[in-house]
């Protein structure tokens, strides 16, 4: 499925638009597919978000709830 970059980036600015800069980005599959953590990463950087955490990075873990507990 192809990630919504534009909704990504609308959902992420009006989280920063109330103050909030860090961010962790974890998705179902991002352990063994990481291309949309990092394109939702990009776009985060882009925003303005200063502490950004992808799962795939922090813990590369087949199990989402304990990866997304780490990340």
């Amino acid at each position: 499925m192809p990630l919504d970059v534009e909704g990504a980036r609308v959902a992420l600015g009006a989280i920063a638009a109330k103050g909030i800069r860090s961010i962790a980005i974890v998705l179902m599959h991002g352990y063994r597919f990481p291309d949309h953590e990092l394109a939702i990463a990009d776009v985060a950087r882009d925003i303005g978000f200063t502490q950004i955490s992808t799962s795939h990075a922090v813990s590369p873990l087949m199990k989402l709830v304990a990866r997304g507990d780490t990340t």
